[in-house]
């Protein structure tokens, strides 16, 4: 379970429409992410959030 699970609020009910039986989790790949091609993107990541390094208080 992460951040994008919780609920902001308790719905009244987690049938939601009661559509399938199951839950869909949408951040949920099977596919294998290589532990340097994750860092890649991370790196890529960090790099649009914080342009200016900051090194030291």
């Amino acid at each position: 379970m992460t951040t994008n699970d919780i609920a902001i609020v308790e719905p009244p009910s987690m049938r939601a429409l009661h559509l399938v039986p199951f839950q869909i989790d949408p951040h949920y790949t099977e596919a294998t992410i290589t532990i340097m091609a994750r860092a890649a993107m991370e790196g890529s990541r960090n790099s649009r959030c914080i342009p200016d390094a900051v090194v030291g208080c």
